[in-house]
């Protein structure tokens, strides 16, 4: 009866658990403590207590991690065709059916195809890039300050085009915004932090001096 009891306990201890996001972002702690900020539209796959030798999630669309550190056991990302393998560290990962990118907050990241032994070490400040199609891995200084803008809501624009602004808000906020001109390119320098939708959209009409309008269809 113990036998039975405690296999059953270690296969529950052991199940897959897998959370899909649709709108909203959502915060998980993993069983060795990591944390997982889990964007819109995405899914993560985790067991519900790791190996000893190796912590393993899944990803599909993108998250932000902060691993908790453990020299002993490493911990292990596999985003479609590629995957991160970290000790203890804090990055970003948007993985989709054509490419995986990595940037790194704190700590190293070693990031690599799922097939193969080739692989870069990012440090902080850096971002992987692969391809699938072309099957290129790159590493190079990560220019964009906004990275972690969908977590946080801060934003920060200098003399950026309008249409790369929109398309950053675009992955804030629920209700996408839409450019009807074709004369986008005017440029803004600008911060927003934790502001709704509406204050910046009129603080972009003030700026900019466009016109906004709600779509009620």
């Amino acid at each position: 009866s113990l036998y039975l009891f405690f296999s059953q306990y270690d296969s529950s201890q052991n199940n897959l658990t897998t959370i899909t996001t649709t709108n909203e972002k959502k915060e998980i702690q993993l069983a060795d403590g990591t944390q997982v900020w889990l964007a819109p539209n995405s899914t993560l796959s985790f067991k519900n207590q790791f190996d000893n030798n190796l912590r393993v999630v899944t990803l599909s669309g993108q998250a932000f991690f902060e691993v908790t550190k453990n020299e002993n056991v490493p911990f292990q990302i596999i985003a479609h065709q590629s995957q991160i393998n970290v000790l203890g560290t804090s990055f970003n990962v948007n993985s989709n059916h054509a490419r995986t990118e990595v940037a790194v907050a704190t700590g190293k990241v070693a990031f690599s195809p799922a097939s193969s032994t080739n692989s870069i070490l990012l440090n902080p400040g850096e971002r992987g890039t692969l391809d699938y199609v072309s099957g290129e891995l790159h590493k190079e200084l990560n220019t964009d300050i906004n990275f972690q803008s969908w977590l946080t809501g801060h934003f920060i624009f200098k003399n950026t085009p309008l249409h790369q602004v929109i398309e950053q808000l675009n992955t804030y906020y629920q209700i996408p915004i839409q450019i009807e001109s074709k004369n986008n390119e005017c440029l803004l320098t600008s911060v927003f932090n934790n502001q709704s939708q509406e204050e910046i959209l009129e603080e972009l009409e003030l700026a900019l001096g466009i016109i906004y309008a709600k779509d009620s269809s």
